[in-house]
């Protein structure tokens, strides 16, 4: 799921409990924002830090700390990290927006499993 298909999905979510909702509005009915996993018994999170990974630049400045740490006879292996860089610069990742598990953690209240299809 992108970022933007999240926020829709949270969106819609707002305005079916909270008619006429806008994100100008306060919500009447606000609820918690939990997730669930399901490993052999699912459980639930609160929703924890929320952080963006700048993939493509994470990978160049490893690249280019790998570059730094080369030594004047390694030719060979600069021209391969500039060529990975490069490609990397053309065709790197895209960002990843982390959503982090908080406390909170108990077996997933009965229902859950239902609502998310899981049954």
């Amino acid at each position: 799921m992108t970022l933007s298909e999240l926020i829709q999905t949270l969106v819609d979510q707002a305005i079916e409990l909270n008619p006429g909702w806008t994100l100008d509005d306060e919500m009447e009915i606000d609820p918690v924002v939990l997730l669930a996993h399901q490993p052999s018994w699912p459980f639930e999170y609160q929703v924890g830090t929320v952080a963006l990974l700048d993939s493509k630049q994470y990978e160049l400045d490893e690249l280019s700390e790998a570059l730094a740490e080369l030594g004047p006879d390694d030719e060979e292996d600069r021209a391969g990290i500039k060529d990975a860089m490069v490609d990397v610069e053309a065709h790197g990742p895209e960002p990843v927006l982390f959503i982090g598990e908080g406390g909170g953690q108990q077996y997933l209240r009965e229902g859950g499993a239902t609502a998310l299809g899981w049954r």
